[in-house]
């Protein structure tokens, strides 16, 4: 290909034509941040995995491994004495409403929400951000754990 055809066809190739408006089209909003959202997630997971692993290595396998059983025997043995303790608080709070805090703040980081201002509609969408999603599975397993134990106590 010499120049003077080179030249033609650049000539004969079409301009781009950049529509700014659609730019503005969609409207996104992210809730909360994924990375620091897993971080959280994972520190507020940590107290029920590890009383749910104190209970199964204490009284289904019946070893005795003080930093799993350590929190059971905490919660099980120390705590019942002083029940009107913040401490005593702080912990049944944490191991109850944790997973769910999990739960609510993980999804909120995974969902992106779209407004799309021509059609007036909203559109949500998820992402797939593997800690989270590992996360959120963890704390619904912990959830459907403890609910379960609830409902198989009270039915015998």
């Amino acid at each position: 290909m010499n120049e003077q055809e080179f030249e033609k066809s650049l000539n004969d190739l079409k301009n781009v034509n950049a529509n700014l408006k659609t730019h503005q089209k969609y409207l996104m909003y992210p809730i909360l941040k994924a990375r620091s959202t897993s971080w959280i997630g994972f520190i507020l997971i940590c107290v029920p995995v590890l009383f749910l692993l104190g209970v199964v290595l204490k009284e289904y396998l019946d070893i005795e491994f003080a930093p799993f059983t350590g929190l059971y025997w905490l919660i099980t043995e120390k705590l019942p004495d002083s029940d009107s303790s913040i401490i005593s608080w702080l912990v049944r709070s944490l191991l109850l409403l944790g997973p769910f805090i999990v739960l609510l703040i993980n999804l909120l980081a995974i969902t992106t929400i779209f407004y799309d201002k021509d059609t007036n509609q909203i559109y949500c969408s998820i992402e797939l951000k593997w800690l989270n999603l590992i996360l959120i599975l963890l704390s619904i397993l912990i959830i459907l754990t403890f609910i379960g134990y609830l409902i198989f106590e009270n039915i015998q």
